[in-house]
């Protein structure tokens, strides 16, 4: 297994689990009874790293917290589960923490703090990257603070050098407000960004504001063209219950993202494809807080695999992961060992072609 490195976005979470009987409600003067309070870590960091060292790959967490009660908190987590970290202090700052309700329907509502994540650096990203590894992961890249409001000069050159390297990198973003004042910034950046980038795994939610000429008309394959002309080679948009969508580029492109693929038959099985994928069908959902994160942990672990599974597999293995996760309130509790969960998705057919 080639082993990869997740840093961005990390999270304490706070959740209020209500007694039964009791009744969630958000009108001034309410009160609901709790059964207990449970908490986790999330982000990207929290969630498709430690997905990815349940599945059994070997993952390095990058990530920055404060230096209160949360951030001591968040790093014996990461401590107790055994997964490698490089956990910056911030000193006088304050952890990045999300208090995390569960409606009956499953549909979390999210009250978040930005935090000390919004505050981690380029040079620290760099100097916790082990020797040996094949991939970086940077997850919720909007809520990296400086690294993106001044993409020239911080996040670009960190992609570029990661690049060079020959590390693969990923990258996700996260929401967008629809009255943010700086959307043709956001717009721009993200594209200047996808020049340095290899594989791009953005949500609908989070980048619907920035195209509405794609996604006001649900041309979800328009965006993901576009996004692989920008210069991404692999584009994977997820649309929540509806499932994913995947966009690769042609073999050139495709052979130029680092060590992931070895042979040219393992380019040409990822070379030129689209192709949709439903949602697995989850009766019981408990909550979808970090589906989309467990998805991405899936897609990379296809990838990672030391004999990487087709394009057709990965989206499979991703959407299998993403419809585990959502059996639990956090999000990865209930990821199995990869070996658990690859002959299923190696006997899976279904795939839809565009």
């Amino acid at each position: 297994m080639k082993s990869i490195a997740v840093a961005g976005s990390l999270v304490l979470d706070i959740t209020p689990i209500i007694a039964f009987g009791s009744h969630l409600s958000l009108d001034g003067g309410s009160q609901a009874y709790l059964d207990q309070i449970e908490t986790s870590i999330g982000g990207c960091v929290g969630n498709t790293g430690i997905a990815l060292h349940r599945l059994g790959f070997p993952v390095t967490l990058i990530g920055k917290v404060g230096d209160d009660t949360f951030g001591y908190m968040v790093r014996d987590v990461i401590s107790r589960s055994g997964c490698h970290a490089s956990i910056i202090m911030a000193e006088g700052e304050s952890t990045s923490s999300s208090i995390i309700l569960l409606p009956e329907d499953g549909n979390r509502i999210i009250l978040h703090k930005k935090g000390a994540s919004n505050m981690l650096a380029a040079n620290e990203i760099i100097m916790a990257i082990p020797e040996g590894v094949s991939m970086l992961h940077l997850g919720y890249m909007l809520n990296l603070g400086q690294l993106w409001m001044d993409a020239e000069n911080g996040l670009i050159p960190l992609l570029k050098e990661m690049r060079s390297s020959g590390i693969t990198v990923s990258a996700d973003t996260s929401s967008i407000k629809r009255g943010d004042i700086d959307l043709a910034y956001h717009r721009s950046t993200l594209e200047a960004v996808l020049g340095h980038c290899d594989i791009f795994m953005p949500s609908v939610s989070d980048v619907c504001p920035l195209y509405p000429e794609y996604f006001a008309c649900d041309d979800i394959p328009g965006a993901a063209r576009h996004f692989i002309e920008c210069g991404a080679a692999i584009v994977l948009i997820k649309d929540g219950s509806n499932g994913m969508y995947l966009q690769t580029a042609c073999s050139d492109r495709i052979s130029r993202i680092g060590s992931i693929f070895r042979s040219p038959d393992q380019i040409e099985r990822w070379t030129d494809k689209s192709l949709w994928r439903k949602a697995p069908d989850v009766k019981d959902i408990i909550s979808t807080t970090g589906a989309g994160d467990v998805a991405v942990a899936g897609f990379l672990a296809a990838l990672l695999l030391d004999s990487p599974l087709s394009a057709e597999e990965a989206v499979s293995l991703s959407t299998a992961l993403a419809g585990i996760s959502l059996g639990s309130r956090d999000a990865t509790s209930l990821i199995p060992d990869i070996s658990g969960v690859l002959p299923a998705v190696m006997n899976y057919q279904s795939s839809s072609r565009i």
